[in-house]
């Protein structure tokens, strides 16, 4: 008795499970054909977008290798890189009407840069950032070209303390005076004071009188007690970066103040107390003018002063020597020496004597060593300045509410340490960079005031820093006057120890320690008595070094500032998992540059998936695994509306959600060996198809293999698998989760994303370069030649596994348009075969009546996109057979 069959081929292609358990209708191969809601029709090409390229003089060049579209604003400009001899040197342009007009490479200096196995590129803005062998490179769209803003130099600084000149030329007095009237008597007697009558009423006065001279000096915009002092870049956005060492500056050291009286016998004292004070000044040495479009200015930084005086303690009264009033100020005045005592300016009968008790020296020193709030002074501006004043800068009443102040809001972090990342991502305004090397920054050289009272010398530092993995040593040279070896500090806690030598001679040889709230590690001689001296007697060989050293950082995504790639705080370092990392993506819409997206960053380590929570200041602030998945090649992560596909081990991955899944596990059988159907599509219109489906590769193979990319075709929501070394490609339909074959129309070698578009490039059949975009492919209504398609079914069963049946009658179903004279009808060409074993396959030569236990249909197809082939119905008798009784 007949039976009808009704076959859909619904399912696309598939390879598990084996032939023997696979459903009717499953596909071996499916070629140029795609699944749309159930049914069949033909692939929609890509259309051609660049099929030339000319030069801005506009002769005829071979079309670049495109890598990376830059969008700001309404603008676009296409990244690539040309042949040039044995390199290939990275160019922009733009494309109009098919032709990509090449406008300029991109030059650092005199020299192109060139684009060589590892250049990653992508932008912020108008700023484009190019990734490779040699670091991170900059480059800033403005008035129609990319300028280049090379490494941002270091601030090279001086600063000293002097006193300020008046409009006459002459040195203004350093001394601020208050005057106070104490009632009870100090009574002078051979050359000693007595104690006061009155300790509690006299350290009233004193400290009173102290705290106003404090005040006066302020407002002068001096200084009087030991600060430090730093400078730093201050970006556009509002950040800091390439933060100076702090400098420890001693306007004092041992005391500020002296007291004087001029009555010593009277009831009533009136007590004058002098706190000397010096001015700030800087000379500031490299121009930042080219780099006024991401700096701000050269911003100066302070601490709060550190006290040398005691005011809660009884304060002292002793007679004091006129000409050693203050110790160990640092401070240059041309080659002359400022007086500590100007005694024209007192009366000659006044006694002068210590009035304010010396804090203890410890105290002084933890306080100098745990000094880390740094307080904004002023901002002095881009290009260079000598011999600056900064109280001229400094505006009024800045140092009188210091605290209030706006406070640098972050320690250097690494920010001179070069950076040479494997990866780049764009994300919510931020350049976020990973597995990453990192170099090491060669150090400071001067951390006490300029002072000219010496001749200059070569300085020379060695600084061992201690990471996780390995030990380095890093070279600074100096020739500088300022004295050395009293105060040290290096911008990394991993430092351990540092050796210095004075024109060749070893000066100090010391452990380093870890500073308790910067980052970095430092070394303090103590408080200095009298003389400012540098250490001697140090004995050691000079260390072995490497300046080009480098550590890795693979597990860490380093982000940057807001709309500023060339800040990384602290606060934009995030450990992530224990393996390298290999690729980031966001679960979002497939957003073009910098928009902010409200979902987790995708990180992809060797250790798995995780998800990184962004918080309200644009930082990551969680880390979520997600699944133990790891993507094996980096150019197979793409992202989608709603979704990040990848390429595991396991096959064609997509993370929706909080979910990981394989999406691809039907194709991870074995390839059918179409070789055994010969003579397969005898007529050549087929021959491509035919070669596609002579391929024993697996489909694992094929993706697995480093080379493969992914291209999303965004208008029929289709992930495009590209193997450069296979003639054909895997297309994936997302809707109806099926895998078919297409044969593109060149030697795809490459794809890039231009959301809502996906540009893909390659060689056409004459050797050119050409590409090709998805999205503005033409509509299916507007293709009129009909396209060739191929599917093969995998082993049908019919009556079942084990019975055999003749064919009798066999008709293919769908929606068919009428044909023209110059375009005929569609057509589907059906061949037939047979198998008993499901290893030997022969042709149904007689077209119905052989009868078998499977069957293979191999369908040639002609038919335009807007057609659809919804399957195949099918006839079959079963085989008579006779029955004894």
């Amino acid at each position: 008795m007949e039976q009808e069959h009704r076959i859909t081929y619904k399912a696309g292609i598939t390879r598990t499970p084996s032939d023997f358990l696979c459903q009717d209708g499953e596909l071996a191969e499916c070629i140029n054909l795609a699944t749309d809601n159930e049914e069949l029709k033909p692939v929609v090409q890509p259309a051609s977008y660049i099929t030339s390229a000319v030069s801005i003089g506009g002769t005829a060049m071979e079309v670049p290798i495109i890598v990376y579209i830059h969008k700001f604003n309404d603008e676009e400009r296409y990244i690539g890189h040309i042949a040039s001899g044995n390199n290939r040197h990275l160019c922009w342009g733009t494309v109009e009407n098919g032709v990509f007009t090449t406008e300029e490479m991109f030059m650092i200096g005199q020299s192109a840069l060139y684009y060589t196995e590892g250049t990653n590129i992508t932008s912020i803005g108008k700023t484009l950032i190019v990734t490779g062998q040699d670091g991170i490179f900059y480059f800033l769209w403005k008035t129609n070209e990319y300028l280049f803003i090379g490494d941002i130099p270091d601030i090279d600084i001086e600063y000293w303390l002097d006193l300020r000149t008046t409009s006459s030329g002459q040195h203004e007095n350093g001394r601020a005076i208050s005057e106070g009237l104490f009632t009870e008597i100090l009574e002078y007697r051979d050359d000693l004071f007595t104690d006061v009558l009155n300790q509690e009423e006299y350290n009233d006065l004193i400290v009173g009188l102290y705290a106003k001279n404090k005040k006066i000096i302020s407002q002068k915009k001096a200084f009087c007690n030991p600060f430090f002092v730093r400078a730093a870049l201050e970006m556009y956005d509002g950040s800091y970066t390439r933060i100076t060492n702090p400098v420890l500056m001693f306007p004092s050291v041992t005391r500020n103040s002296y007291a004087s009286h001029n009555d010593l016998h009277s009831r009533s004292e009136n007590i004058r107390l002098a706190t000397q004070s010096l001015w700030l000044f800087c000379t500031q040495k490299t121009d930042f003018s080219a780099f006024s479009d991401v700096i701000k200015g050269v911003t100066l930084f302070v601490t709060e002063d550190i006290d040398v005086n005691d005011t809660l303690a009884d304060q002292e009264i002793s007679l004091i020597d006129t000409g050693g009033l203050l110790y160990n100020r640092i401070y240059r005045s041309g080659n002359s020496t400022i007086s500590d005592y100007d005694a024209q300016t007192e009366r000659s009968s006044s006694r002068h004597y210590k009035a304010l008790a010396e804090r203890d020296k410890n105290d002084v020193v933890d306080e100098i060593k745990s000094s880390s709030i740094f307080y904004k002074l002023c901002s002095i501006g881009l290009k260079k300045v000598t011999d600056l004043d900064t109280s001229t800068k400094i505006l009024k009443h800045t140092l009188e509410n210091l605290l209030t102040q706006e406070r640098l809001p972050y320690d250097d972090f690494y920010s001179r340490n070069k950076l040479y990342p494997k990866f780049v991502y764009s994300y919510n305004s931020r350049l976020n960079i990973a597995n990453t090397e990192r170099g090491f920054f060669e150090g400071f050289g001067n951390f006490l005031p300029y002072d000219n009272s010496d001749s200059d010398h070569i300085y020379d530092f060695y600084v061992t820093i201690e990471t996780d993995v390995d030990e380095f040593t890093v070279h600074h040279q100096e020739q500088t006057y300022q004295k050395q070896g009293i105060y040290f500090f290096y911008p990394d806690s991993r430092a351990k120890h540092v050796v210095i030598f004075k024109d060749n001679s070893c000066i100090l040889d010391v452990d380093l320690e870890e500073h308790p709230m910067l980052n970095g590690a430092f070394y303090f001689s103590g408080r200095p008595y009298i003389d400012v001296e540098e250490p001697s007697g140090a004995s050691a060989q000079i260390p072995a070094y490497n300046n080009n050293a480098k550590e890795i950082i693979p597990n860490y995504i380093l982000q940057s500032e807001v709309n500023n790639p060339w800040v990384f705080s602290s606060k934009g370092y995030l450990k992530v998992g224990t393996g390298k990392i290999i690729g980031m993506s966001t679960i979002t819409q497939a957003l073009s540059q910098g928009q902010f997206g409200q979902y987790p960053l995708l990180v992809f380590s060797e250790s798995g998936i995780w998800a990184l929570s962004v918080g309200s200041e644009g930082y990551y602030t969680a880390i979520h695994p997600m699944s133990r998945d790891v993507c094996i090649n980096p150019g197979s992560i793409l992202q989608t509306d709603g979704a990040v596909f990848f390429v595991s081990k396991k096959g064609l991955m997509v993370v929706a959600g909080n979910e990981v899944v394989c999406v691809s596990e039907r194709m991870n059988g074995a390839t059918f060996n179409t070789a055994q159907l010969s003579p397969l599509a005898a007529d050549t219109d087929w021959e491509d198809i035919v070669e596609a489906c002579q391929d024993s590769n697996s489909f694992l193979d094929y993706i697995r293999d480093e080379g493969m990319f992914m291209a999303y075709d965004y208008i029929d929501s289709r992930i495009v698998m590209v193997n450069p070394r296979f003639g054909y490609s895997f297309i994936y339909n997302i809707a109806d989760a099926t895998i078919s074959k297409v044969i593109l129309p060149a030697a795809m070698t490459n794809a890039v994303n231009n959301y809502p578009d996906y540009l893909i490039q390659g060689l056409t059949d004459d050797n050119h370069q050409r590409v090709y975009s998805f999205y503005k492919k033409k509509r299916e209504e507007e293709v009129t030649g009909r396209q060739l398609g191929f599917l093969l079914t995998r082993p049908m069963k019919l009556s079942g596994p084990t019975a055999k049946a003749s064919l009798r009658q066999l008709m293919h179903v769908g929606m068919w348009n009428k044909g023209t004279a110059s375009n005929p009808l569609s057509c589907v060409k059906t061949e037939i075969w047979l198998s008993d074993d499901l290893q030997t396959w022969y042709s149904d030569i007689s077209r119905f009546g052989t009868a078998a236990k499977y069957y293979r249909l191999a369908l040639y197809i002609k038919m335009l996109p807007t057609e659809r082939l919804s399957g195949t119905i099918l006839t079959e008798q079963p085989r008579r057979t006779k029955n004894l009784k």
